[in-house]
């Protein structure tokens, strides 16, 4: 469907963009380790969207966690790398909307995710910057090969991001969520000229702390038209003790 591409494409804008990007990636491993040193045990740490491993903090989490599980559906080779030479990090291939057998069909039926929520040593799950992400390429595949049309297309997206928090509420594990929330376009002054839901309208989850990821700077995609994430971060749920 594209995986592989997007993945390969979002490491080659970071390294372009690593100084833009930098105040996003501080800010997701700041909250992420926060959440973790409340945690009241420490033996596996789940982490979702772990492709490239730039807004984890993975080598920290490694020190802390008995086991640390990198969860997407491809690893990229310095991922990879870093799962081999470190003992407690595991690499897990993981179709997290649980849907795209489905999708690849022509369906735009949905399922809600259960993998982990097993796993009763499972201390703290961390969804990073995946939610809005997650129907992206699926409805790219339905309108090329089902025809789907804009309504269509929207409800879907809103299903498949519903399920993932769905998925996320049911873990009695400390559940870190950081993901989009606005998607904006500004001009070559900073003005803006569009802002619009990356979660197809879904009222925002709670949280704690917001930033702007300058994701895609002048240049990028235009050279009259920068876009910025508008970025959220949650603790869902505090499997604590503090």
């Amino acid at each position: 469907m594209g995986y592989l591409h997007q993945a390969i494409g979002i490491n080659a804008r970071y390294h372009r963009h690593q100084k833009a990007w930098q105040t996003h990636i501080d800010n997701s491993q700041k909250f992420i380790l926060n959440a973790a040193d409340n945690c009241e045990r420490k033996r596996k740490v789940v982490l979702m969207g772990a492709a490239a491993l730039h807004d984890l903090p993975v080598r920290a989490l490694a020190e802390q966690f008995d086991e640390v599980i990198l969860v997407d559906l491809f690893h990229l080779w310095s991922t990879r790398w870093l799962a081999f030479t470190t003992p407690n990090i595991k690499l897990e291939v993981c179709d997290l909307t649980a849907s795209l057998a489905d999708t690849s069909a022509g369906s735009t039926d949905n399922s809600i995710p259960g993998a982990y929520l097993d796993d009763d040593d499972v201390d703290l799950v961390v969804s990073a910057n995946i939610a809005s992400q997650l129907p992206l390429i699926p409805i790219e595949w339905l309108k090329q090969t089902s025809k789907i049309d804009a309504d269509q297309s929207y409800r879907f997206g809103q299903k498949i991001i519903n399920a993932h928090f769905e998925y996320l509420g049911q873990f009695s594990a400390t559940v870190c969520l950081i993901c989009d929330l606005e998607r904006m376009t500004t001009d070559q002054t900073g003005s803006e000229l569009s802002r619009i839901s990356a979660l197809f309208d879904l009222p925002a989850p709670e949280h704690q702390a917001s930033w702007t990821w300058d994701i895609a700077p002048l240049g990028e995609i235009n050279k009259k038209q920068a876009t910025s994430h508008i970025v959220i971060a949650s603790v869902m749920s505090q499997n604590s003790d503090i």
